[in-house]
């Protein structure tokens, strides 16, 4: 791709018009702020710069152009964002041929004629045909999903490669082949309904399979291998083509399973995903709140599927999503409901509760003992209602339960402020740029104590002049501190001498403490930059605050390639 498209699709699009399609952001002097849509901050810590067409977020250290943001926001690389950018922009991509196209370029190409060729072999097998549209699949969604089939011939996917000239270990990697015992190629998927999987820029990366005949004795469902570009645990199916849908509804709708996914996108419903029957990860979940902080999960009503989800639901509140559920009817699931009765599903949809009031109903008709109820509402709802990241939120579910069980407020209250008690109700805290002093300080006296031993010793094994250099910059009164490290550590250079037994290890060890030395003098200049913005903004000195902006933005790059 040539550099002259990435400069069209800039001169376009502008960093507000990019940014706000995602977030809302208000003005604030020449530039435009708002909430962290990288990080659950409270204040308003991200920051675009129209004049410099360039944003940054203090509360992660995140910041860059209009692909920079598009790549965290949507979770591609930078292809990517290209793609997606060069859609919005309404500008056709154009790829040069190249004789020696990476690898990775290799496999996507190597996926996408791999689901053409499925699609192809649907389109003449009448018993694949008859079995999707029997589950209600119009020839439209066929079409716009690229399903497709496998056939039950042990080597016809690698034939056709083969006679390609694609090469067999490529074939590995992209997850379509195996190598058996005796040395032998065969295919992965056979005699199955193949669903591909597209990253959220809508590149096929794998595929899910379903067995047709079911009468062999296989797994119904088989999914891709793990490989460099399929990451079950990153890849939410239907994620790129629900996208739009999500942000004009604003909010997201989690299914179980490939077809649940296609009869709601095909019912008007394409604000739906499908975790594909992994687990909901913690990326997972990121990739849909940076579409909408608002997520409805439909579920079967017996309740299996909540306890089943317990670690999904507390990830989701401590983030700060508004989890709902909708309770398909026990023994049905979305794609056979929609396919019965779309009224049904419009109605499952339409009255989800938030999951603490599902709780709430579930315990009320198991329980009918009032101390039955304390105890499950203790060990089932309180550490729901403690995990939400809004107090205000916390305050309206204490008031509804103290309402409904006869429980008194305050001892409620007493419950939801207590600590977590153990490290499974611990998550992992937003990322902060912070100078640890202490450590900060360890380094520096090391640092001082191998350049005054180095000083000392006839046979030197480091260039002590460029050491002192060096670590002046970020030390200061220098002299003053060697000086001190005599009277107060008369051990340490015995010690040092002792520790390193070569010149080898000595020069390791002083890169790496000056290297990391000066990344804390970085991110601690950082700190102060961020500080100096805001007295800037809060003057309404508009000049500094470009200036700041652009030194923030240059010091975080330079803080990122450390």
């Amino acid at each position: 791709m040539s550099s002259d498209t990435v400069q069209n699709i800039k001169d376009r699009l502008s960093i507000v018009e990019v940014v706000e399609s995602y977030i809302t952001i208000e003005k604030a002097g020449k530039n435009f702020k708002a909430r962290s849509p990288f990080s659950s901050d409270k204040t308003a810590s991200f920051y675009v710069s129209p004049d410099q067409n360039l944003y940054h977020c203090f509360s992660t250290g995140k910041g860059g152009d209009i692909f920079t943001f598009v790549q965290e926001m949507e979770g591609v690389d930078f292809k990517g964002a290209l793609k997606i950018l060069a859609d919005k922009a309404g500008i056709e991509l154009t790829y040069q041929p190249q004789e020696n196209k990476g690898e990775r370029d290799r496999l996507f190409r190597i996926l996408e004629v791999t689901a053409l060729f499925y699609s192809k072999i649907f389109e003449k097998n009448k018993e694949a045909q008859d079995y999707i549209k029997k589950r209600g699949l119009t020839d439209e969604t066929i079409q716009e999903w690229k399903i497709g089939f496998a056939p039950a011939g042990w080597r016809s996917l690698f034939t056709f490669f083969s006679n390609k000239k694609v090469k067999a270990e490529e074939l590995i990697k992209a997850g379509l082949i195996k190598k058996g015992d005796s040395g032998n190629y065969y295919d992965r998927f056979r005699g199955r309904i193949m669903f591909p999987i597209s990253d959220p820029s809508g590149r096929v990366v794998g595929f899910t399979g379903r067995i047709l005949n079911k009468e062999k004795d296989e797994a119904k469902y088989i999914n891709s291998p793990e490989t460099e570009l399929f990451n079950k645990s990153n890849i939410l199916f239907g994620y790129d083509k629900a996208k739009t849908g999500i942000r004009k509804n604003d909010f997201s709708i989690l299914v179980e399973g490939q077809m649940d996914v296609l009869m709601a996108h095909q019912a008007g419903y394409t604000n739906t995903v499908a975790s594909s029957g992994t687990a909901l990860t913690d990326y997972q979940l990121d990739l849909l709140k940076r579409l909408s902080s608002r997520l409805v999960i439909a579920l079967d009503g017996d309740g299996a599927g909540l306890r089943a989800s317990e670690k999904a639901w507390k990830m989701a509140l401590t983030k700060g999503i508004d989890v709902k559920v909708a309770l398909v009817p026990t023994g049905s699931d979305p794609a056979d409901l929609i396919k019965e009765d779309i009224s049904k599903w419009k109605e499952v949809i339409k009255n989800s509760k938030h999951i603490i009031d599902v709780l709430m109903d579930l315990i009320e008709q198991a329980e009918p003992d009032s101390r039955k109820r304390s105890q499950r509402i203790h060990t089932e709802i309180v550490p729901y209602i403690r995990s939400i990241d809004n107090s205000l939120e916390q305050s309206h579910f204490v008031d509804m339960v103290s309402s409904r069980f006869d429980i008194r407020s305050e001892a409620l209250w007493e419950e939801v402020k207590k600590k977590k008690e153990s490290s499974e109700n611990n998550f992992v805290p937003k990322q902060e740029m912070e100078v640890t002093k202490k450590e900060d300080q360890t380094i520096s006296e090391k640092l001082l104590g191998i350049y005054l031993w180095q000083s000392c010793v006839d046979e030197k094994w480091i260039d002590v002049d460029n050491m002192k250099e060096e670590i002046s910059v970020c030390i200061p009164v220098f002299e003053e501190k060697i000086e001190k490290i005599k009277t107060n550590n008369p051990g340490l250079l015995f010690s040092l001498e002792l520790h390193y037994s070569s010149k080898e290890q000595l020069e390791q060890e002083v890169k790496d403490l000056i290297h990391h030395l000066k990344l804390q003098a970085k991110k601690e200049k950082w700190n102060l930059l961020k500080q100096t913005l805001k007295e800037a903004e809060l003057s309404g000195d508009y000049e500094a605050q470009e200036k700041i902006m652009g030194d923030i933005t240059k010091l975080s790059q330079e803080i990122a390639l450390h």
